[in-house]
């Protein structure tokens, strides 16, 4: 904690064009005998961030940040993108980090820009070459561009799991699943209980449809963590690729057990339940679903024929209204159908 927070203060104090910065640490200032009333330097909190201009500067850590002084959240930059992140850094046990924000007029038009001016300020800076590769990403003409600089970054420390990582996800959203494929066996390799980074192999092997080393993959995921869901749905439906409804239904059902409100889950397998003709537990699948949102009009329709199935017309009727006051064509085809008088 005290290494990051010595090498932030730094970076302000050999950029000198960076003012009004947000900042919370005490160290900050310790480290360059910095004078903390100094106007220039405010407090990290809701109400600061909320009323700062344009070009201000935000160090958030997780120390001081979101508690006692603070009470920012990581949430908070993700609902404000006006604050552009530039840079971050992360101790090697990876129990305190440290992100370096600006604000900016236009996220849209200045984003990238202060990214890159901040990157090629600081050439030797890793993280900020990752933070302009994923800017890059972002943008549909800039797939190149994010390449470039994940590649740079790679070449400037070969072995570091974010930019493998992260670059595996840009190459997997290009459908280069054979690159990705790489990337994300250079991350289980260096990381072998790394979660998200089996989960997300898995996904590269269940796209090339190798579901055997797709299943491995999950498998490897839960056995570090029995209660990822992701890789309890994707085992799912890979076992259903599979042909393999049993292992399929129990995965569901484990899932369903973690996050009763898991949307996705009770979709899939009221699919299953809909081919098997067993309407009441499709019913009762898809009542859970629009529980949570009732204005999938597919839903509405998929429980009608089930209702209808089922010998409850009424039920059925309600059903197909609702799916067609949501615009499902289907419905009114299926009203006219079964109730002609309605």
């Amino acid at each position: 904690e005290r290494s990051i927070m010595d090498e932030v203060s730094d970076l302000f104090v050999n950029h000198p064009e960076f003012e009004k910065v947000h900042v919370n640490h005490i160290w900050f200032f310790w480290a360059n005998d910095l004078d903390r009333e100094d106007e220039k330097y405010k407090p990290v909190t809701m109400a600061e961030l909320d009323s700062a201009d344009a070009g201000a500067y935000c160090i958030w850590e997780s120390h001081y940040s979101h508690r006692l002084s603070g009470d920012v959240q990581t949430d908070y930059f993700k609902s404000h993108p006006e604050w552009v992140r530039l840079t971050y850094f992360t101790g090697k046990q990876h129990n305190f980090n440290c992100v370096l924000y600006v604000k900016v007029e236009d996220p849209i038009e200045d984003k990238l820009r202060v990214i890159k001016e901040f990157s090629n300020s600081c050439d030797d800076n890793l993280e900020a070459k990752l933070c302009l590769a994923q800017a890059w990403g972002e943008i549909p003409s800039g797939n190149d561009s994010a390449l470039f600089y994940f590649d740079y970054a790679a070449k400037l420390d070969s072995a570091n799991l974010e930019i493998l990582f992260y670059r595996g996800m840009h190459k997997f959203s290009r459908k280069e699943f054979e690159k990705a494929e790489s990337d994300f066996i250079k991350c289980v390799t260096l990381k072998p209980n790394w979660v998200v980074a089996w989960v997300n192999l898995g996904a590269v092997y269940s796209n090339q449809t190798n579901y055997d080393s797709a299943l491995t993959c999950y498998n490897y995921a839960l056995k570090a963590n029995p209660k990822e869901e992701t890789a309890l749905l994707n085992r799912g439906k890979t076992y259903l690729n599979m042909r393999d409804t049993a292992n399929a239904m129990n995965d569901l059902a484990k899932l369903i057990n973690l996050k009763p409100s898991h949307h996705e889950a009770y979709d899939i397998r009221a699919k299953i339940f809909f081919a098997q003709q067993q309407w009441d537990k499709v019913i009762a699948d898809i009542n859970k679903k629009i529980a949570i949102n009732p204005n999938d009009p597919v839903d509405w329709l998929i429980i009608g024929i089930s209702y209808f199935n089922s010998g409850k017309k009424e039920e059925a009727r309600s059903a197909f209204e609702n799916s067609s006051k949501l615009g499902n064509e289907n419905a009114t085809l299926y009203l006219q159908r079964y109730f002609p008088q309605s």
